[in-house]
C-alpha cells in the first residue's frame, strides 16, 4: 500500500492518479501537471489585438464619416427642383437658407471630426441635432415654395435626400458604435 502525497490516502497498484483527490502520483506527471497549470493561458480569436481598435469600431468610424460627409455635400447639392413647362429651375440648400448654410455645414463637419476620434456618441447627438434642423428648415421652405410656386411641380432634389441619409447613417451608427465601443470595455 502506497499513500498520496497529496491527500494522504492509501491506495493499492500502480495508479497514475489518486483516486481520492485526483493528483498525480508519479512525480514526473507532478510536474507535467503544475507545468500546465501555470503556464499563460492563449489569447482567444475574438480578442482585440490590434492595438484597442477591432475591425467593427472601424467600420463604425468609417459609416460615421461618410454620414458627416454626405451631410456636408448636401448642403450643395440641388435641394429643391421646380418645373412648369419649360420653366425648370434648381435650388441648392445654400441658395435657399442664405446664411443658415454655415451651420448645417459646420455641424456635419463636427460630425466628420468626431467620427474620426470616435465619439460616436457625439456623433449621435450631431445627427440628432441635424435631423431636427434638416426638418424644421425643410418644413419652412416647403411651405414658401407651395405658396409661391404658381402651379409649378416642385420635388424634393438629390441634397435633400443626401442630407436626410447622411443624419440617419449619423444616428445610426454613432449609436451602434457607441454600443459596441461600451460592450469591447466591458469585455477587458
Amino acid at each position: 500500500m502506497v499513500n498520496c502525497s497529496n491527500c494522504g490516502e492509501a491506495y493499492e497498484g500502480n495508479p497514475r492518479f489518486c483516486p481520492n483527490c485526483g493528483a498525480p502520483t508519479n512525480p514526473e506527471d507532478a510536474q507535467t501537471t503544475k507545468n500546465m497549470y501555470n503556464r499563460p493561458q492563449n489569447v482567444p480569436a475574438t480578442a482585440n489585438t490590434n492595438g484597442g481598435t477591432s475591425g467593427s469600431t472601424i467600420a463604425f468610424m468609417i459609416l460615421t464619416l461618410i454620414g458627416g460627409i454626405m451631410c456636408v455635400a448636401g448642403v450643395f447639392l440641388p435641394y429643391v427642383k421646380a418645373s412648369a413647362w419649360v420653366y425648370n429651375v434648381e435650388y441648392s440648400f445654400q441658395d435657399l437658407a442664405k446664411s443658415d448654410y454655415v451651420i448645417f455645414v459646420a455641424v456635419g463637419a463636427i460630425c466628420v471630426l468626431f467620427g474620426v476620434l470616435r465619439l460616436y456618441l457625439l456623433d449621435t447627438l450631431g445627427g440628432i441635432l441635424y435631423a431636427i434642423m434638416l426638418y424644421v428648415d425643410s418644413h419652412d421652405y416647403w411651405e414658401n415654395i407651395r405658396s409661391d410656386s404658381r402651379g409649378a411641380m416642385a420635388s424634393k432634389g438629390a441634397g435633400y435626400y443626401c442630407m436626410l441619409i447622411g443624419c440617419i447613417m449619423l444616428i445610426v451608427f454613432g449609436l451602434s458604435g457607441f454600443i459596441m465601443k461600451l460592450k469591447n470595455k466591458k469585455s477587458r
